[in-house]
Order: C-alpha cells, then structure tokens, then sequence
C-alpha cells in the first residue's frame, strides 16, 4: 500500500478547495496547474489530487506529467466533476482507466473523504494502477513518455484534443 502522508492538491474553485481542507488539512493547497508544478519541482509528495479544467481544458493532465517526472514520484488522481454541465453532481476520481463515481459535488467536504478512502483502499482498476505506479517509482530513472500518460487519460472523457466527448 502507497503512503499517502503528503498530499497535494490543485483546483481552480475556492470552494472546493474549501472542502477538501475540511478533510485534509495537513495537505497543500493550490488553485492552479502551474502552481502545482512549481510545487512538485521541489517537494516531496505522496499523492495528487488535481482537476482538470483549470486554466485549460487539460491542465490537470499537466500536473499528473509533473508527478509523475517528480524525483520521489508522486501517485497522481484527476477529480473531476462529470455529470451534465461542468459543475454537476457527479464526480469521478480517475487513475486514467476506470473510475470511482461520487454523487456529491466536489464542494462537498464528504467527497473528498470517500475520494481519499477509496484511493487507500484501492481495489480492481485502482489497486492495478496503484501497483503499477509503485513499480514505476522503484524504477524512477525509466521515464513514462508524456504521449504514453496522455493515451493512458484519453481512455476517459477527455479528448486528448482539449474537450469533452
């Protein structure tokens, strides 16, 4: 099982940074991309929870590129709210394949507490995922190439173009 003691967190919307303080409040909290990045480039961090839309439609794909090139390496999530309109109830929590669906808004502190307990208790996809990625971060000079992430996500709902499908 992946630690997840240092956690990092990037979303564009105040308050769903908000709630996922309430949950996590030892984890670092940012409102964007680049400042995720910035962030990864020089400290250690367990896990990434970053959304997608920020500044563009894919700049959550960004963040996980940077976690992953992170020396300590770091196991990068999208959460991502999917239900119509951007903005709906819905949210999944994707590793890239599959998904967990959580019927509350990401405003809501208790989706990011049923997010962070079903990555630590990863099963099926997720636990797949979970150990791929530990194998990667023992062999952390064998760089994953940015198309390969990029192809791994596009199995989801996001065209790798820069929308929605």
């Amino acid at each position: 099982m992946i630690p997840l003691d240092r956690i990092l967190i990037a979303d564009d919307l105040e308050e769903n940074r908000n709630a996922a303080a309430i949950i996590m409040p030892n984890a670092v909290i940012v409102s964007c991309a680049e400042d995720a990045i910035s962030i990864l480039e020089r400290e250690p961090f367990d896990l990434v929870l970053t959304d997608m839309r920020m500044e563009t439609p894919l700049a959550g794909l960004d963040v996980v590129k940077a976690a992953y090139r992170a020396k300590t390496g770091a196991l990068p999530y999208v959460i991502s709210h999917t239900g119509p309109s951007h903005g709906a109830e819905m949210v999944e929590v994707k590793p890239y394949v599959g998904s967990i669906s959580i019927i509350n808004g990401k405003a809501n502190p208790e989706t990011w507490r049923i997010a962070l307990e079903r990555i630590r208790g990863a099963e099926s996809t997720h636990q797949h995922y979970q150990e791929a990625f530990l194998k990667r971060k023992q062999r952390i000079n064998f760089p994953i190439p940015d198309v390969v992430i990029t192809a791994m996500y596009a199995t989801s709902d996001v065209d790798v173009a820069g929308g929605r499908r």
